[in-house]
């Protein structure tokens, strides 16, 4: 109405304008004085300002009290969660994203699917091996294509039986990365910042690989070496020797060939394995090849020269260098044999495993005393067999308040960044954070220089200044002290664990806390 009123006036004055500018004077002299034309006016450029100034304030306005008078869209997304609210949520988890909008995704047991990105935690790393079951911690920051898009801030695997995939699969992979051991390769840490497992890595003889950044896919198969046929590795080596259409040597000193007049590349590992790498981009060949790690000959035997001794005797140990070894092939890998003989006579057994700071763990330790007349062995529990052992409790205290629920199920689970043990905690709806300290609680000969606090879920924003326990990896060289009713100890091999239970409530949750080996 108001528009159709201003071109009404508009029209009017221009009307009036064209009559008066029209009109032809009847005479051309009034008084005597000769009359001159009048220029033509402005007038109507004018108007036509002022209509527009007009018309653009009005629909401003009418433009303002629509923005400030609709409905704002709702933060709550359809399946009833809100944007900004923070969740916890257990299910299985798939790398299946698109990369730009989100990786990964999680569905529950219940059928809820949420898509799953994180700026500070490389998730691809505990979908590598095995899909696996995981407890995921993080806050939903949007909605996109009708699911909930969370930002993950702490992922662990739940307990669950251990299979033989389920070795593989790393729950943790704070240290040096993952090692498929069937294949006899090494992924170190890095390699995950460029590229994915797709499916369970080693499975049916192949490992798939994911550029995360153009998404190609590349497949490694390998087989075990023989000494006649298609998997006569020294046969092949002998023919791409002679018939490569190229050579590439790694800095651990393997050689790739380039297969003639096909995109297949071939490499092996000693007279153990062979690997071929078909319909594959030279590109991305040359790119993986310098990631992996191919454990190799003289890859184990500087391993075991650096590290063989304080795997097999603990980090402290200052025994002389190993004497000698020895690697056997089996289904799930190598096996290595560790000897020495001073200030006795050491045998370890040890496999590799990249998740450890010495690429080395421990199956088996023996002891021989080396005496004139007799030789006796003492035979060293090995780290399945061995459990955490009580040395103090808490026990008699009975505290009277509702203590934090506690489950032999839903659990979470801390590797040490040492590789030396896992500490599992009886419920998953905490958060735990592990850091360096210098404690020792006023006593001569204790040292205690690390410590994990853990807090609920709900309150893990107050988690350094308000824990609910905290445990301390502790070194004694006279004994220890408790320091109040609310302390009790474990020892796990030669580690001592005090654990300080801040809040009553958390007893039971502190003694259910059990340690076992990596």
């Amino acid at each position: 109405m108001t528009i159709s009123f201003i071109f009404s006036f508009y029209h009017v004055m221009q009307q009036k304008q064209d009559f008066f500018s029209k009109q032809q004077s009847k005479s051309g002299f009034s008084g005597g004085v000769i009359r001159h034309p009048q220029k033509k006016s402005n007038t109507l450029w004018v108007w036509i300002v002022v209509i527009a100034v007009i018309l653009l304030g009005i629909l401003w306005l009418i433009y303002k009290n629509q923005i400030f008078n609709q409905n704002l869209p709702e933060t709550v997304v359809e399946s009833g969660y809100t944007i900004g609210e923070t969740i916890q949520k257990e299910g299985s988890l798939n790398a299946d994203g698109d990369l730009l909008t989100y990786t990964h995704s999680l569905t529950t047991n219940e059928g809820e699917r949420f898509l799953l990105k994180s700026s500070t935690i490389p998730l691809n790393n505990y979908t590598s091996v095995s899909s696996g079951v995981f407890v995921i911690q993080g806050t939903i920051v949007s909605l996109y294509e009708d699911l909930p898009l969370v930002e993950v801030s702490n992922i662990t695997a739940t307990n669950q039986p251990e299979t033989a995939s389920w070795e593989n699969t790393l729950e943790a992979l704070n240290n040096g990365g993952i090692y498929i051991s069937q294949a006899g390769i090494g992924f170190p840490w890095e390699f995950f910042d460029q590229y994915a497992f797709v499916g369970e890595a080693g499975a049916n003889g192949e490992i798939s690989i994911k550029n995360l950044d153009n998404g190609k896919i590349t497949k490694i198969s390998y087989f075990s070496c023989s000494n006649q046929g298609d998997t006569n590795c020294k046969s092949l080596t002998r023919t791409f020797e002679s018939t490569a259409a190229k050579k590439s040597t790694t800095l651990n000193g393997d050689t790739f060939f380039k297969l003639p007049e096909v995109q297949s590349w071939y490499f092996q590992n000693g007279t153990w394995r062979g690997y071929f790498i078909n319909n594959a981009d030279d590109e991305e060949v040359e790119k993986i090849k310098n990631l992996i790690t191919i454990t190799n000959p003289e890859w184990i035997k500087e391993t075991v020269n650096q590290y063989g001794i304080k795997t097999c005797l603990g980090n402290d140990a200052t025994t002389e260098k190993v004497t000698s070894h020895t690697v056997n092939k089996n289904a799930e890998g190598l096996n290595i044999s560790i000897e020495w003989k001073w200030p006795k006579s050491f045998n370890c057994k040890a496999s590799i495993d990249f998740t450890k700071p010495t690429k080395l763990k421990l199956i088996d330790l023996k002891i021989n005393d080396l005496g004139e007349n007799t030789l006796s062995t003492q035979t060293v529990e090995t780290s399945k067999e061995k459990k955490e052992e009580i040395i103090a409790t808490s026990s008699t205290i009975t505290p009277s308040n509702k203590q934090f629920p506690v489950s032999s199920e839903k659990t979470m689970s801390y590797n040490s960044s040492r590789g030396e043990y896992r500490m599992i905690f009886p419920s998953a709806n905490i958060s735990y954070t592990s850091n360096t300290i210098d404690e020792d609680f006023g006593q001569i000969g204790v040292r205690c220089r690390y410590a994990i606090k853990v807090i609920d879920y709900k309150n893990k924003e107050n988690i350094q200044t308000s824990p609910k326990v905290i445990i301390y990896e502790c070194g004694f060289k006279n004994g220890f002290q408790l320091p109040g009713s609310n302390y009790f100890q474990k020892d796990f091999w030669d580690k001592h664990f005090v654990f300080s239970v801040m809040d009553g409530s958390w007893f039971d949750f502190a003694k259910n806390i059990t340690i076992e080996s990596l």
